[in-house]
């Protein structure tokens, strides 16, 4: 859970910095996790919610990496 309160607190910090606007509609990501906490392949999958939304969900996942290596 740890990957994902990262994300999520990055999410928020973006959103914040965004002029006041707020995200609305849907995106879905796909991307790989390596067991050293590396991420390949990010790319938006599906969106509703535009491109800078896209753009800032994609920074929001990449910023906090590399993750924790895998136990």
């Amino acid at each position: 859970m740890r990957i994902a309160a990262s994300i999520q607190q990055r999410w928020v910090e973006l959103i914040h910095n965004s002029n006041g606007i707020h995200p609305a509609g849907k995106l879905v990501v796909d991307f790989h996790l390596y067991p050293d906490g590396t991420i390949d392949g990010l790319r938006v999958a599906e969106g509703t919610a535009g491109k800078m939304f896209g753009l800032l969900c994609q920074r929001a996942i990449l910023d906090p990496a590399p993750y924790p290596a895998w136990p």
